[in-house]
């Protein structure tokens, strides 16, 4: 009998590795690694180029029917091991009132859209991969919510409403 229960407990540990193998082997996606971010996001159908921003910090540029949009890596260090990023999306024109730029921060979340300093309607989508990064699943849903609500922003801007 005590045979028994030690393969039974035996038997219910092996089990519970076994389930928890894969989660722990998880591939995690981090702003450490644009390279891997830009990989992501061409494995969803996502145009990408992956270049350097102003101060030589990686950035990826791409688009949304034909609307360029970027991801900005932020929190780097000697433009590498950058801990943050950011969906941004901005325009020229037209301008809108802030009333209207808050109705519409008022029925969507996730994503927070604003007039810059020259007026200029941007939407702006942060993501935080510090300490490990985020499960790549997790990272390509911050991708769909962020394709579905910056179409709606594009029809947004283009609207007379």
């Amino acid at each position: 009998m005590i045979r028994f229960r030690q393969a039974l407990v035996a038997l219910f540990l092996f089990a519970g590795f076994a389930a928890a193998a894969p989660a722990s082997a998880q591939q995690l996606v981090s702003a450490t690694n644009p390279e891997q971010i830009a990989s992501v996001m061409r494995d969803k159908g996502f145009t990408v180029e992956l270049t350097k921003d102003g101060e030589g910090d990686p950035m990826i540029k791409s688009d949304l029917d034909g609307t360029l949009w970027v991801v900005v890596f932020y929190n780097c260090t000697d433009n590498r091991g950058c801990k943050t990023l950011q969906f941004y999306m901005g325009f020229t024109e037209p301008v809108i009132s802030n009333d209207r730029m808050n109705g519409w921060n008022q029925k969507h979340r996730f994503a927070f859209a604003y007039n810059d300093d020259e007026g200029d309607p941007v939407l702006e989508m942060d993501l935080d991969t510090d300490h490990g990064g985020m499960p790549r699943v997790l990272f390509e849903d911050n991708l769909d919510t962020w394709k579905s609500l910056a179409g709606q922003f594009i029809q947004f801007v283009s609207s007379d409403e």
